[in-house]
């Protein structure tokens, strides 16, 4: 079993990664101060990763959490509202491409030439989303707290790519995960997070 705890890389992203961490908390707010009180968002994902490892990034992933179906979509909306610029997107809701139970609307944003995914956990708080995330590796997080102060964390442990068994990933994106692996040397390991 895997150890499961935050390492605080807030520092470490403001002092390597300035323009590209203030782009995205600027981003990432934009998109919070539309989330209703009981529910949250956050980046997540590979984005930060690559950014962390020296790797160009690709798309963002927001993530959504402690909110109805329809709160997530109406979040979005009146974000799409205020914001400037061409913004298209389309809705996947339950049926999206390796979506599973966990995950009930995806939303593709196009924005500037920046492509974003959106997307909806059922889970009632930032640490569900985490453990049903496929792998370990990929479980790079940018919020806000209470006071509006950014943070950027790793959840999990240090140096371990998991495979978490729990989730949908296909053959194709294990190697890829287990690659990647490989590359920033850490050791993978192909079995249950708990």
């Amino acid at each position: 079993m895997v150890k499961w705890h935050m390492r605080d890389l807030t520092k470490w992203f403001y002092q390597n990664k300035p323009e590209e961490t203030q782009a995205a908390a600027a981003l990432l707010l934009s998109i919070d101060a539309n989330v209703l009180a009981k529910g949250g968002v956050a980046l997540a994902g590979g984005y930060l990763r690559d950014l962390y490892f020296g790797n160009q990034p690709k798309d963002m992933d927001f993530v959504f959490y402690g909110l109805t179906v329809r709160e997530f979509l109406e979040a979005v909306r009146m974000w799409a509202c205020r914001t400037p610029g061409e913004l298209s997107w389309e809705v996947f809701d339950g049926d999206y491409n390796g979506a599973d139970r966990i995950i009930p609307a995806v939303i593709k944003v196009s924005h500037e030439g920046r492509e974003m995914d959106l997307i909806l956990y059922d889970c009632p708080a930032l640490d569900g989303v985490m453990h049903n995330f496929d792998h370990s590796v990929n479980e790079f997080t940018m919020g806000y707290d209470a006071d509006f102060r950014l943070w950027v964390k790793h959840w999990g442990e240090w140096g371990v790519c998991t495979r978490n068994a729990n989730t949908t990933c296909t053959d194709e994106r294990a190697a890829r995960m287990q690659e990647l692996a490989r590359q920033i040397d850490w050791e993978y390991v192909d079995v249950e997070v708990q």
